[in-house]
């Protein structure tokens, strides 16, 4: 009899350690496969995050291409549009000096020509009392040129403002259609910038 419940309890013992053991594998084998399943779940969202990357790896590249390409356009383009305001400004200073020196020459007639009336002048006040209708009619003369000159030298003046507001006009308006070029080509490397920061 007390056989009999010694082992009926070393029975019980065992099933009720058998049901605790069977327990703990389940509950081992429920996380195992959690685990598993979240294994799984990031694996794939691993793969799709890789996939991304090389397509935006892909057109980052060929938007870095487009930009080069946009760079090497404005960089031409600079280059070009400041080859020619070098050479308008050389041309500028061509005909400002050509003007100037007309001008220098002018004056110089002018001066000599007032050194020579002033020569004449005093010439002709030593010549007798019956030449001096033929001093008035020479004074006359010399005066009407030395008006002439005078326009002359006016109007070369005159040219000479008009010809310096007009390169000034045209100095200005180059310098700012270089200006907008270097803004487009900033915009476009701080463009550049950002994809690299992106990546």
């Amino acid at each position: 009899m007390l056989a009999t419940r010694s082992a009926q309890a070393s029975q019980k013992a065992q099933l009720e350690k058998h049901r605790v053991e069977t327990k703990r594998i389940g509950a081992v084998l429920r996380k195992a496969y959690a685990l598993q399943t979240e294994y799984s779940r990031l694996l794939e969202e691993k793969n799709s995050l890789v996939e991304n990357m090389e397509k935006s790896r892909a057109s980052y590249e060929v938007d870095i291409d487009n930009l080069k390409k946009d760079n090497n356009q404005l960089t031409a383009a600079v280059t070009d549009a400041e080859r020619q305001m070098r050479t308008k400004h050389l041309q500028w200073l061509n005909e400002r000096f050509s003007l100037l020196d007309k001008l220098e020459k002018s004056q110089n007639n002018f001066h000599n020509f007032q050194l020579k009336l002033k020569e004449e002048k005093e010439a002709l006040q030593v010549v007798e009392k019956e030449h001096r209708r033929l001093l008035q009619e020479k004074q006359l003369e010399l005066e009407s040129t030395e008006r002439y000159m005078k326009g002359e030298l006016e109007e070369h003046r005159r040219l000479l403002q008009e010809k310096q507001q007009e390169w000034e006009s045209k100095e200005c308006c180059l310098k700012g259609e270089l200006e907008e070029i270097k803004n487009q080509l900033s915009q476009k490397t701080k463009k550049k910038k950002w994809y690299r920061r992106l990546i």
